[in-house]
Order: C-alpha cells, then structure tokens, then sequence
C-alpha cells in the first residue's frame, strides 16, 4: 500500500471529515488557519495567532465544512491493491492504539517542528500554548513572535500521552555538519535530571521520523549553500552508516520522510541559487537512491524512505505563493503524518 500511495491526486471530499480525523479542517482556527496565505492569517486577532490550535478556536466536525463552505481534502492514490485496506485518513483513536508504548522521536527542521506540532495537536485533542509550535499558516510568525523554536534556541521538545504511554520527541536539525551526535541527543531524554516528568522506561526511540534537505541550500552567514550532489549524498550515507550500519545492534526504525516545496513560489529559494521545488526534488532522487543502496548494502529491514506526490502537488485553493518556501503546513503536512502513520501501523 505504501508505495501505491506515492502517485495520486488532491479532491475534494464528498463529505466533512471527522474532527477527529487527520485532514479534518476542524482541526484548525479557519480558513485562513487552513489554506492559507499567511498575510491572510496576519489579519486576525493576536490571541487567535497565539494560540490557533486551542479548542476555544477550533469547531465541532463540518461546522467550517457546511457553514463556511470551506473545503476538505483527501489524497487519492492513482492505484489501490485489493488485498489492502483502502487508504484514508487516519483517525485519532487508531492511532493511539498504535503507537501505544512506542517512543516517537522527530529529528529535523522546521519541516519536522510543523509535522511534530500536526501529531501533538491530533493526539491531544488541540495546542492551549502559545510556547508550542504551530502546524497551520501561522508556523513562521508564531515561531518569530511565540514559541521561537530553532535551531539556535536549542528546541528539545517531549510530550507524553500517559493513557497509552506515547512520548513524542523533537530536535530541531538544519544540516548534517551542524548536527549533534543523534544517540547522545536522543540519550538525554531519558536522564531524569533533564526531563524529571517523561519518566522514560527506554534508552532509545522506537521510530525516527526525519527530515532533511533544504538548509543544505542556504547560503548565507555560516551556511555555505549547495555543496554537490556527490557531497550531499557522503553524508547521508554517513550519517545512515553511523547509526544504523551495525546490523548487530537493535535500532530504532527510521522513516525518511521527502521534503515539501511551495510549488508556486517563483525565482530561487531562501538565499539559495535554485528554486524551492528544484532544491527538493533534488534532495528527494538522492535521498531515495541513498536509501535504497544502504538497504541493499546492509540489508537493514529498519531504514524506509516514505514519499508521495503529496508533497508536490497542492490541494484546490491552497495558497503559499511567494509568502512560503519549503513549507506546506495544515492539510499537506497532516498528509505527511497520515502516511507516516501507515509505514509506522503496518509493521
């Protein structure tokens, strides 16, 4: 199923989707929240930026649906194999069941950060804190005026859903030569000095969820841009090789999830000298290829590079014009978690 979902289309849903579903525009503060521009966004009161995740403004299922007309979306893949469950979107309580007692550690940028935030938002019920980051067109704002989660500002997040003992992790990551030693990093969650109230009963995660690219491309102060495809590829097998080349260990799974472009931004991405789809489809035939001679080369069952067309393609009405550049927030980023979900749910 997982590969027959890489190829397919954005429509319209027939009907409102659960509010308790991925993709459900319930799930988010409205239409400007959902689709987009962010000036748009710019236009409404500060304590709904602040906290646009929070229930007070979000709505029961199909109230943004039938009384704003506001559309909803899903993903369909242009082939299905009949012995597998029809793909949909995935529903909270599904979920939970799933990852239950599993450690789910999100290690990336702010692609990454706006993913973490989709999951945290799905499985707790809504975001009641300005500091969290956001997964809806206010991402870039919110982190400038409120939760100022970067790089620079040393972003270790942990959330634990004590019901079904999930405990979701993020690091925020920008390139492979700034990168801190991923167990030692991942190690300090369990120190109980440092997160006195995770209470973490495992040395490691069971899954990874990564993401990396579009920093590679920044060049400007100590970012040097691009530096060749052949450079580019070194170090992700390195960084592979590193962590999961020891087929004698137990590692965690690791899903390499593709990077998202605005496909309607013009000229060249975010001091780069290419544009932002160019950038990412670049770092996508790598990453795949990488991946695929690493899996062959270990024969490591562990490693997966999880993709779709999702990522590339825009839902009707979607709007990051010039106003985004590698980021496709709310209803795409909610994709990229789905299908994670199916890699994740179907071992």
């Amino acid at each position: 199923m997982l590969d027959s979902v890489k190829e397919g289309k954005w429509m319209e849903a027939d009907s409102a989707l659960q509010m308790t579903s991925l993709g459900s525009s319930g799930r988010y503060a409205g239409s400007s929240f959902y689709l987009g521009p962010p000036s748009k966004v710019d236009e409404e009161p500060e304590q709904k930026r602040a906290i646009p995740h929070a229930a007070k403004y979000t709505k029961p299922s199909g109230e943004f649906f039938h009384k704003e007309r506001l559309p909803e979306f899903v993903w369909q893949p242009n082939s299905e194999t009949s012995t597998c469950p029809k793909y949909d979107w995935i529903v909270k309580d599904k979920a939970l069941d799933c990852l239950k007692q599993k450690w789910i550690a999100f290690w990336g940028d702010s692609t990454s950060r706006i993913a973490f935030s989709s999951l945290v938002d799905f499985l707790g019920d809504g975001i009641e804190v300005s500091k969290f980051p956001t997964h809806d067109f206010t991402y870039k704002k919110h982190w400038k005026n409120f939760d100022h989660c970067s790089e620079g500002s040393h972003c270790h997040l942990a959330i634990h859903f004590p019901a079904r003992n999930v405990v979701l992790t993020f690091n925020f990551i920008t390139t492979f030569a700034t990168a801190p030693n991923m167990t030692e990093a991942l190690g300090r969650y369990a120190d109980p000095q440092q997160f006195p109230n995770l209470k973490l009963k495992k040395e490691k995660p069971d899954i990874i969820l990564f993401n990396e690219g579009p920093w590679e491309y920044y060049g400007l102060g100590s970012y040097p841009g691009w530096r060749g495809n052949e450079n580019y590829a070194a170090d992700f097998k390195k960084f592979l090789m590193e962590n999961w080349g020891n087929t004698n260990m137990q590692h965690p799974n690791l899903l390499v999830l593709r990077n998202t472009a605005c496909a309607q931004h013009k000229g060249n991405c975010d001091y780069s000298t290419t544009s932002c789809v160019g950038a990412m489809d670049n770092v996508h035939e790598i990453q795949q290829k990488v991946v695929r001679n690493f899996v062959e080369e270990t024969q490591s069952k562990q490693v997966r590079y999880v993709q779709g067309m999702y990522t590339h393609d825009l839902p009707p009405g979607y709007q990051c014009a010039q106003e985004t550049a590698y980021h496709l927030p709310s209803v795409v980023t909610d994709q990229r978690i789905n299908h994670a979900l199916y890699a994740i749910c179907a071992e």
